[in-house]
């Protein structure tokens, strides 16, 4: 597929025309937006699900167009009020559209945010460090928004912005926006320049979280599901924290334990 969104939207036909067709642009533009490659050649990334659509809409997210089903009006009607062409699909071509398994009844484009340097990170940020299954990723962020968090940064492992993080995600994506796109080194350098001390979440061997002494400033870096904190990290934490286990299993999952850690901080605070 050609890349440059300047050539992927057509002239709008009338909104009362239906799109039939599987080799429509829009619906190769959805299809390319699977991947990595497809999202970063046309600077935008695939919404679908209506939790998902209606948070980006209330966010007011920068969206380029809406493709909805025939039957679908509600995040319609919203979307044209807030100036965003939709256009009609046929319920099957929407379904190949999108990435789940399961159909859904509307999807966005929405906009690839420039990554920037220099952002100034809030007190309490959630750090992704190398995590690689979209599902983990997608929860700890949905997780991170729940408990009150107010960043969220990842380096390297899944895409913040794959459908599959952004369905997980279920609208915390756009509730708490991805923090820069640093690797490892010039994270760790940005915090350490801004006096936030980083704590890292360890399966063993950590201060007992739900005793810990949360910083009025931390990032709180949760590592890949395997390896576990990236040894440039590890390095250079203030501090380790790690969950107390009481029966006979080894560790907790990664988006588990992070929710444990974020809610153990939140309580905290009470």
């Amino acid at each position: 597929m050609e890349c440059g969104v300047r050539n992927a939207f057509p002239p709008r036909t009338p909104h009362s025309m239906i799109i039939s067709s599987r080799r429509h642009p829009l619906i190769q533009l959805a299809r390319a937006l699977h991947s990595g490659k497809g999202r970063r050649e046309n600077g935008l990334f695939l919404i679908e699900g209506r939790n998902a659509v209606a948070a980006a809409l209330e966010s007011e997210f920068p969206l380029r167009e809406i493709l909805a089903a025939p039957n679908e009006h509600e995040l319609s009607e919203r979307a044209l009020d807030l100036g965003l062409p939709v256009r009609r699909v046929e319920s099957e071509i929407l379904a190949y559209a999108g990435e789940a398994q399961t159909a859904t009844s509307i999807l966005a484009f929405g906009e690839l945010p420039v990554p920037s340097r220099g952002l100034e990170f809030p007190a309490s940020t959630l750090v992704l460090d190398g995590i690689s299954d979209p599902g983990n990723v997608g929860t700890l962020w949905r997780a991170a928004d729940a408990a009150g968090m107010r960043g969220v940064a990842s380096v390297g492992g899944a895409d913040p912005f794959s459908p599959k993080v952004v369905r997980s995600a279920a609208g915390s994506l756009f509730h708490l926006p991805p923090l820069g796109g640093e690797d490892v080194a010039a994270l760790i350098e940005t915090l350490s320049a801004q006096s936030v001390p980083i704590v890292t979440a360890e399966a063993h061997g950590g201060q007992n979280c739900f005793g810990f002494a949360w910083p009025a400033r931390f990032a709180l870096v949760m590592g890949h599901e395997t390896r576990g904190i990236s040894p440039a990290f590890a390095a250079a934490a203030s501090a380790r924290v790690s969950i107390p286990t009481f029966g006979r299993a080894e560790s907790l999952n990664v988006a588990m334990a992070g929710t444990i850690l974020m809610y153990a901080w939140a309580q905290s605070k009470v």
